[in-house]
């Protein structure tokens, strides 16, 4: 094998490659969080439906 279709096959690759995790990474839906005024992810279905999941919590850094 030469160096150019080493290096053709090589590019091909990682572009489809990367191709596909674009594709992959704009089907990703975003969670909806705050979404009913709570401060985290409240689950929708399931066993644990209803429940809040990873609360946002800020450290206050008033130290006066």
């Amino acid at each position: 094998m030469d160096i150019k279709s080493h290096l053709l096959k090589s590019y091909s690759a990682t572009h489809d490659a990367e191709q596909k995790r674009k594709v992959l990474q704009k089907s990703v839906k975003a969670v909806a969080v705050n979404a009913n005024g709570t401060p985290g992810y409240m689950v929708k279905e399931g066993s644990n439906k209803g429940k809040i999941l990873g609360h946002l919590a800020t450290k206050s850094n008033n130290n006066f």
